[in-house]
């Protein structure tokens, strides 16, 4: 019975763009969209440029566009710095029951490959699809248990979708993507150790993902050999990341008839999305209240959410963001209240 990166590796190399409804071609082609100007965003704003930085310091084949940089890098060079700068503004959409950002890092790194390849729009946008359903169904499999064990579903999750992208654009044979995904396996990573401290570490997640995906998959072509059974098996994905085994049939079973990409939400607000119930809500009282008029806010989030976003709890007393110059008045802050409930 193959294994679940051989049925992964045959179905993307095996879908044809006229087989993808058009609903989903056009949600693909917006969430790139959408992508790339989170990414452009971010750019002329001066945010998560660092990655850029450094990878414009590495020589190699310029092969592929870069956000901001008026020359060409080697593909997965580009796919990093523009993966770095597209989740820069935490602006890029999300798909809720994976919890993963997903096109931070199946968009920059299918495009870096397409441009290596020298593929069309048509197989740039079947790759990004392949590469959506790739991330979300991964993630699905176990649903915010890579966030209760400090692991981040973006990079982990997202590096297979955008191996998969990257292999269906760059010609890998069944046999090269599979191993390519038993590689990117081992290259998967991304810890909230950030979270505790505030540091801006969490663009380089997706970045590493969509560098990693494009390097699993020329390792692959090149006869690397990764295990087949990176999902499933002992210690694969799951069993190392999380102690589990989860059925993956109920997310395979249906690949090509039931499509996530257009279940890939687009965010209102660059923040964090177990916040966007607060801030729509804040929004809708703007005009109607004065600061003086309110004695307690409570606010109602997500269990998943708790310690994402509200937790050290001493982080989260603050009267004005870390990272600009406190502008609050010397009286005292009122009390907000955080409480938890289920999703």
């Amino acid at each position: 019975m193959a294994t679940a990166a051989e049925r992964l590796a045959a179905w993307g190399l095996g879908l044809r763009y006229e087989e993808i409804p058009q609903e989903v071609v056009e949600a693909a082609k917006l969430h790139f969209l959408d992508t790339i100007g989170c990414g452009l965003a971010a750019h002329a704003m001066g945010v998560a440029t660092e990655g850029r930085t450094l990878m414009a310091e590495q020589a190699g084949t310029p092969d592929a566009t870069v956000i901001g940089l008026d020359r060409a890098l080697p593909g997965a060079s580009a796919a990093f710095a523009n993966a770095m700068l597209c989740h820069g503004l935490d602006f890029d959409d999300t798909h809720p029951a994976s919890v993963a950002h997903v096109s931070a890092v199946v968009s920059p790194a299918a495009l870096a490959a397409a441009e290596v390849a020298g593929r069309d729009g048509r197989e740039l946008v079947t790759a990004i699809v392949i590469g959506n359903e790739t991330v979300t169904r991964i993630g699905m499999a176990a649903p915010s248990a890579f966030h209760k064990r400090g692991f981040h579903p973006t990079s982990i999750c997202g590096i297979f979708g955008g191996t998969l992208a990257a292999g269906r654009l760059g010609g890998s044979t069944p046999e090269a993507l599979t191993s390519a995904l038993g590689i990117a396996g081992s290259f998967a990573s991304g810890i909230f150790a950030y979270l505790d401290v505030g540091t801006a570490t969490k663009p380089m997640h997706p970045a590493w993902a969509a560098h990693g995906s494009l390097y699993a998959t020329r390792l692959g072509q090149l006869g690397a050999e990764g295990p087949p059974t990176v999902l499933e098996g002992r210690f694969g994905l799951y069993d190392a990341f999380l102690e589990l085994k989860p059925d993956l049939e109920l997310q395979l079973g249906d690949l090509g008839s039931r499509w996530e990409t257009p279940r890939i939400a687009y965010k209102p607000y660059p923040a964090c999305h177990y916040i966007h119930g607060s801030l729509g809500a804040t929004r809708s009282l703007l005009g109607q209240l004065a600061v003086d008029d309110i004695a307690d806010i409570l606010v109602t989030l997500p269990q998943a959410g708790v310690a994402l976003v509200t937790e050290p709890e001493s982080m989260k007393w603050r009267r004005a963001p870390t990272t600009r110059p406190s502008s609050a008045s010397s009286t005292r802050p009122r009390r907000c209240s955080c409480t938890a409930r289920s999703a």
